[in-house]
This record gives structure tokens, C-alpha cells and sequence, in this order.
């Protein structure tokens, strides 16, 4: 993929309170001991990064910003505090060919209950519906992650009806969370 098409897919971010950099194998190192706190990992199928190492291969390997069989279009960004040294955490999506995105998002416990995570997903949201063309974003959460299901609903997401979970595998205690994008009417 061309470098100008990668800052397009992938540019820098900016919130009232944070500047989200696109995500390189540099942030491994600073992002390492943020990430390393098993307490994040509650609601997450895996659990920390092993090593800044082993954290720099993965930076490494998502800098390309697509999927090995380029159908998905990788996006992540590191979040910084305009005021405060050191990240707080990502926010990340893939994008994929139907115009759909899964996003996710972790922030160091140092960041929780201030806001950081809303408005760093609203910036990632509004580049998604925006500048590329998304129609629908998508997040799943376990039923028992309220801070997660509070953020999911106060940037309005909606619960997925039956009909809408057709197609996805979840595991039982996992919800799937979707947004559309706004109307050009609205």
C-alpha cells in the first residue's frame, strides 16, 4: 500500500483533549507498560503483551494497514493527552469491503472515568462515517463490562436485535453493539 494512501486511511486524529497518532512500531516501547496490566485483559480474549518485543512485531505488522488478503483495512491509532506525557491506550477498526467496521478500544486504568475513551472513539467514528464511507460500525462487549456497554450507549450505539446477530458467532455472554452512520438528512 502507498504511504499517501495509508495517511488518508490513517491520519492523525484530534479530539478537544487528545491527539490520536496513527499507530507505528515506535509506540511499542512507550504503550508496553500501559498494556501490561493484566486488569485491562477482564473483558479481553487474550491477555498482555509478552514483551515490548513481541508488542513491536504486532505494531510492525498492522503498519501495512490491510489484511493480508486485502479485504480489511487496518486502523489504529495510540492516544496522547494534549496536556500529559505518555499514551493512554488505542482505539483501533477494520474496515471492511461491505462498508461495515469492527471497533475496539483499551485504555491504560490511569485514563478510565475521565472521558478519554468516548471522545477518542467519537474521533475514530466520525473519520470512519466521514472520510471513508463507513455505513455501519460495529463493537462487542461481555454483558457484565458496564463501563463499556455505558460508552457504547452514550455514543449511541444500539444492541443488536436477533435478527442483526445473524451471521456473527458470539459466545454466550458477549453482546454485539452497532451504530449507523448518520444520514446525510440528519
Amino acid at each position: 500500500m502507498d504511504t499517501h494512501r495509508t495517511a488518508r486511511l490513517n491520519p492523525p486524529l484530534h479530539g478537544p483533549r487528545l491527539h490520536l497518532e496513527p499507530m507505528r512500531e515506535r509506540h511499542a516501547e512507550a504503550l508496553f507498560p500501559v498494556l501490561a496490566d493484566p486488569e485491562l485483559y477482564r473483558w479481553i480474549d487474550q491477555g498482555p503483551p509478552a514483551s515490548p518485543d513481541r508488542l513491536r512485531d504486532v505494531y510492525r505488522r498492522i503498519e501495512c494497514r490491510q489484511s493480508p488478503d486485502g479485504l480489511e483495512k487496518w486502523l489504529n491509532w495510540v492516544l496522547f493527552a494534549n496536556n500529559q506525557p505518555g499514551p493512554l491506550g488505542f482505539v483501533q477498526a477494520s474496515l471492511l469491503s461491505d462498508g461495515r467496521a469492527w471497533v475496539a478500544y483499551v485504555l491504560g486504568r490511569s485514563a478510565w472515568g475521565q472521558g478519554y475513551a468516548a471522545e477518542a472513539v467519537a474521533a475514530l467514528l466520525a473519520h470512519l462515517f466521514g472520510a471513508l464511507g463507513a455505513h455501519q460500525a460495529m463493537a462487542t462487549v461481555e454483558q457484565d463490562n458496564t463501563r463499556s456497554i455505558a460508552l457504547l450507549q452514550r455514543l449511541r450505539f444500539r444492541r443488536a436485535s436477533a435478527a442483526a446477530l445473524h451471521g456473527h458467532e458470539l459466545t454466550a455472554s458477549e453482546q454485539l453493539w452497532l451504530l449507523d452512520a448518520p444520514s446525510a438528512s440528519g
